[in-house]
Parts: C-alpha cells; sequence; structure tokens
C-alpha cells in the first residue's frame, strides 16, 4: 500500500507547502505482457510513478490550500469526511509518460485495497481535454454496482472534473489527486481531500507560476537539499535504512532510471542527485560535499552523459574533486558521450579509489560490491 501514501488523508500536513553494453543511458527496457496493457495496471502504475522518488524540490499543496485554490475554480468543497472514506471516490490527474498524454485515475472507493481494484484511467488530449462524453462515462462508474448518480449530478460532476483539468492545466500542475464524495444534503459531488504538485521547472526557467511557488514554505525544507539549489544541483534524500549508495548524475530522466535499476539490483541509493544538465569541476565538487553528509553512504555513482560537457573535463573535475575534499569514500564512475574514452583513462590512471566502467551494469554491480564490502564502516572526508 506504499503506493498510495500521498493520497492517505492521515499523512497530509496543511502546515507544510509546498542488457544494452554502451547504449543504456536513461531507459530501462523489459519485455511487455499482455498485462502490461490493462487498464488497472497502467493506473496502478501511474500512482506509483508519483511516489516512488517523488522530488521534493516539487511543491506541494495539501489538503487545506489546494483547496483554497479549488475555491478560486468555482469547485465544491466539502469538510465532512467519514473516518472510513466508504463513500468516497478517488478522481486524479497526472502525466502518463509512457503514453506522453496527461491521463484522469479514477476509483468508486478510496477504501484499501479496493481501491487498486476498482482503479481504472483515460488518457486525453493536453490541447483540447477529453470530451463530455469520456467525463460522463467517468463519473457514471463511481457509484456501487446497482446504483446510478441522476442526470443534475452525473453532470455536476462532469463540471468538477473539467475544473479539475483546467487546473491541472493553468497552473502547470504534475499531478492533483481528490476524494469527492456525493453531499449528505443535496447528493451533489463535492471535494472532501486534495493534493496538488507543481514541478518548478516552469518557474525556474521563465518565471511562470510565480504566485503557486511564491508560497513555498522554506522553512520546512531539508537544509542540505536547500543549500545546493542556488548551485542549479537538486539534491533529495531518500528514505531507505537499507540504503548506501550516493548517485551523482546529470539530468532528472538519467537520474530517475538509475535508481530504479539500483534499487532493482540490490544497490539501493541514499539519494537522487541531478546536478541540473552541466557536469562542471564546481557543480560535482559540491555535489560531492553535500553527498558525503550523509552518514549512510558508502560508495558513490557518479553516471555522466556528455554531450556539450566533456568526459575528459567531467574526470578532470571528479578528480580534483576527490584530492580537494580528501575523500575516503569510493567512486565508481562511468562517462559516455564527448571524449568518453579519455574520460575513461583518467579515472583509471588517477591512482585513487575512483573506478571507471563503460557498460551500465557493471558499473551497477560494483557499487554493490563495494558497498557491501564497506558496511559499518563511516563515510566521509579525512
Amino acid at each position: 500500500m506504499q503506493v498510495l501514501t500521498s493520497l492517505l488523508p492521515q499523512q497530509r500536513s496543511s502546515t507544510k507547502v509546498g542488457t544494452r553494453t554502451r547504449a543504456y543511458h536513461s531507459m530501462t527496457s523489459r519485455p511487455r505482457s499482455l498485462e502490461d496493457d490493462t487498464l488497472w495496471t497502467r493506473s496502478r502504475s501511474l500512482l506509483h510513478s508519483q511516489q516512488q522518488y517523488q522530488q521534493k524540490r516539487y511543491l506541494h499543496f495539501e489538503d487545506k490550500q489546494a483547496k483554497q485554490l479549488l475555491k478560486e475554480y468555482s469547485v465544491s468543497i466539502t469538510d465532512k469526511i467519514s473516518a472510513d472514506h466508504q463513500n468516497a471516490h478517488l478522481i486524479a490527474i497526472t502525466v502518463d509518460r509512457s503514453r506522453r498524454r496527461p491521463a484522469i485515475i479514477f476509483s468508486r472507493t478510496t477504501v484499501l485495497p479496493q481501491m487498486f481494484e476498482n482503479l481504472n484511467s483515460i488518457r486525453y488530449r493536453y490541447s483540447s481535454g477529453p470530451p463530455r462524453h469520456t467525463l460522463r462515462h467517468i463519473i457514471q462508474c463511481l457509484p456501487p454496482p446497482g446504483m446510478l448518480y441522476t442526470r443534475e449530478v452525473t453532470d455536476a460532476g462532469v463540471e468538477l472534473i473539467e475544473a479539475l483539468i483546467t487546473i491541472f492545466k493553468e497552473k502547470e500542475a504534475e499531478s492533483l489527486q481528490t476524494y469527492i464524495t456525493p453531499s449528505s444534503e443535496t447528493g451533489m459531488l463535492e471535494v472532501s481531500y486534495a493534493k496538488i504538485s507543481f514541478d518548478d521547472s516552469a518557474f525556474k526557467s521563465s518565471n511562470r507560476q510565480a504566485d503557486i511557488h511564491s508560497q513555498r514554505d522554506i522553512a520546512s525544507a531539508d537544509p542540505d537539499e536547500l543549500s545546493v539549489e542556488k548551485d542549479g544541483i537538486v539534491y533529495i534524500k531518500l528514505s531507505n535504512p537499507d540504503a548506501f549508495v550516493a548517485t551523482l548524475i546529470n539530468g532528472a530522466g538519467l537520474a530517475m532510471n538509475a535508481l530504479d535499476v539500483l534499487h532493482d539490483h540490490g544497490a539501493y541509493p541514499t539519494n537522487f542527485l541531478d546536478t541540473g544538465g552541466k557536469a562542471t569541476s564546481e557543480t560535482i565538487k559540491k555535489s560531492f560535499e553535500v553527498i558525503l553528509k550523509d552518514p549512510c553512504v558508502k560508495v558513490i555513482f557518479v553516471n555522466i552523459f556528455g554531450g556539450l560537457t566533456r568526459c575528459d573535463m567531467v574526470a578532470e573535475g571528479i578528480i580534483l574533486a576527490f584530492k580537494e575534499l580528501e575523500m575516503k569514500t569510493p567512486v565508481v564512475v562511468r562517462l559516455r558521450g564527448t571524449n568518453e574514452a579519455e574520460g575513461q583513462r583518467l579515472i583509471a590512471e588517477s591512482g585513487l579509489s575512483l573506478h571507471a566502467f563503460d557498460d551500465f551494469f557493471e558499473a551497477v554491480e560494483m557499487c554493490k560490491k563495494l558497498g557491501e564490502g564497506t558496511k559499518g564502516e563511516s563515510s566521509g572526508v579525512v
């Protein structure tokens, strides 16, 4: 049930805001089965993708703030919700990245595990939105078997979903999750719980959605994560007591997929770290500094894809930072792209505790081997 933790009201806090040898870069592949094509599997996967390595750099509006935003779009809100949520339905909007389209995820119940058993999703075009007959179908799927909502309730429910879609699009949200319940007085559908997450890319790139991102609660953020933001580094600590591999990667997509592969191979990651697309000597040094503050780190995995950034320059930065910080934590380095052979040569001939690899999975296995061999030892600098 871990995949649904951010959907459960008891977890909310209203005070907080805000193997291919050479071609493996940012994607894992596996044979698709018939089960992969079922709505249930895709819908559950969509919800899971929002939870597994959710970046705290996203701004999250919990229930109270999310409802305030919904009110601005004339969405019917109620603060009355039964303890067991027996009458609540799930309506969530997020992005199905495998299909490159937004998707509406819905279930007639929010009670676990029945929620999974009734989970469905419908994708739609971002530009035009779903047709009204599709939204009517969603509303008609929500009542318990043998019960139907009246035409009036269905029409109002369609308008509610349309408002949620409008908010999702206009505010450039990353995910929008709601519980909706029939009003005990009127029978009309109302939002009884809400949570909205916003990616900060729009704000950082062109100051879009400044009004939304100005509400971020800096005081509740992790000081280590905040300390490297000004350098364009996204650093997120991951809560896993078995984690021991720190990651230093350029590119969010590459980083996210690397975390998945590390985890699947038993080399559990302690963090998400994206250097911001550019891996320079300075960002590498600052990344090492913040990583080494975590006592759980036993080995560091550096995975760099060099496009405009030359791999030999990155290698020089890694070696320089390693020496300046007097590091004793082993570092596994995988460099791909421009001047990769020279970069790997520099790493291999450095005489330091740096391990150069070309194959991604060999690098991951080395991370696991080194990490397990240093269990019980402290990490950090000399």
